[in-house]
């Protein structure tokens, strides 16, 4: 359904990094295990790293990471569509819980926030879902017709 949509509407996606990401994610339902963990290894060595330490960045920006991370990391569940794709979400969302539980550990902190920013990311990848990641193709591989 996805394929034919975006050949309906004349879009390209042979060698380019869009292309890449559209393969794995969309044509190739079956990897969406391996993209899964992979996005989890790198967010669980990010949360329990050492903290960053220098000059004051914008407020809130750490909230909208939490969001963004975790909601790349669900969106694959959401546009494979596997069996028990809300349990798997929820699973997503609890082992968001852990690494925040454990982050004490690691000279961080645990933050209520974040936990719910993480949340916030995943709902809005089942929200956004197949269709979102349609729209955002059609953006970035929208010919621009300028005239000088």
């Amino acid at each position: 359904m996805v394929i034919n949509d975006l050949k309906s509407m004349g879009i390209v996606l042979e060698r380019t990094l869009i292309g890449v990401i559209y393969e794995l994610w969309l044509c190739n339902k079956r990897y969406w295990p391996f993209i899964v963990c992979t996005g989890l290894l790198c967010i669980t060595w990010l949360s329990l790293k050492p903290p960053y330490v220098g000059p004051p960045g914008i407020p809130g920006i750490d909230k909208v990471q939490h969001l963004l991370a975790w909601g790349m990391v669900a969106l694959p569940i959401v546009v494979a569509k596997p069996k028990g794709v809300y349990g798997f979400l929820l699973l997503l969302w609890l082992a968001s819980g852990l690494i925040e539980c454990v982050q004490p550990y690691f000279q961080r902190t645990f933050d209520v926030l974040d936990l719910l920013a993480n949340g916030t990311g995943i709902a809005l990848a089942l929200y956004g879902g197949e269709r979102g990641v349609i729209r955002v193709m059609q953006l970035l591989t929208r010919k621009c017709e300028c005239s000088i």
